[in-house]
């Protein structure tokens, strides 16, 4: 839409809606984005160089009041994407999948930016069994990157007591997290990966009260 449709009607949209449009489409970058930070913990904990020179501890200081507010907005406007009584809260389990999943959205971003004709395929109603490799590689690169460069770090502080990553334990500490953090999500998609696999016998919709949908209960 962003490339295709969004530039021939550009003229006929008021102010507000070319803002929606466009905020709207930004979302799918969001692959870029976490790409990017997978690959500056690596970056240091491999080679010593920083994206930014200032202090761990003052980098969370700066950043944790912009987590604090986009969390606050995220749970507002749940009043408007969600059933409150049976979906409202953080969807942890959400969040974690958007991470794990950015190879999707750089793959979809890609397409949509050369302009490639691909066929619509509909959401499946039912559980659809799927590879789990398939569905589970790029995770399963990541925890075997991750695992390689935890056996470097301790390597190099144990074996190389004048290196630069053992003259910044507090940066060692706060990119090894950052590195984590990702891993955990993957945790999430091998799961759902593996789920995949082998799906439940019963329908998707089977535990859920389609009669409240709406409000109409």
């Amino acid at each position: 839409m962003l490339f295709a449709e969004l530039p021939h009607l550009w003229g006929q949209l008021s102010g507000r809606q070319r803002l929606a449009y466009l905020t709207i489409a930004t979302y799918y970058l969001s692959g870029f984005s976490t790409a990017l930070y997978l690959v500056f913990p690596y970056l240091y904990l491999w080679t010593g160089a920083q994206p930014a020179n200032m202090r761990f501890a003052g980098f969370i200081m700066a950043v944790a009041p912009v987590g604090a507010i986009g969390t606050a907005i995220y749970v507002f406007a749940q009043r408007w994407f969600c059933d409150p009584p049976t979906e409202r809260g953080l969807q942890w389990r959400g969040l974690m999948l958007k991470v794990a999943c950015w190879p999707v959205f750089v793959a979809g971003s890609l397409l949509a930016i050369a302009r490639m004709d691909l066929p619509y395929i509909p959401t499946a109603k039912r559980a659809v069994r799927r590879s789990f490799i398939r569905l589970a590689w790029p995770n399963l690169v990541l925890l075997a990157v991750f695992a390689v460069t935890v056996a470097h770090v301790i390597a190099t502080r144990i074996l190389t007591a004048d290196a630069a990553l053992d003259r910044s334990p507090e940066a060692i500490w706060g990119m090894a997290l950052f590195a984590s953090m990702p891993v955990v999500a993957s945790l999430g998609a091998l799961r759902a990966a593996w789920q995949s696999a082998r799906p439940a016998p019963e329908g998707a919709w089977a535990r859920i009260d389609v009669t409240r949908i709406g409000g109409s209960g």
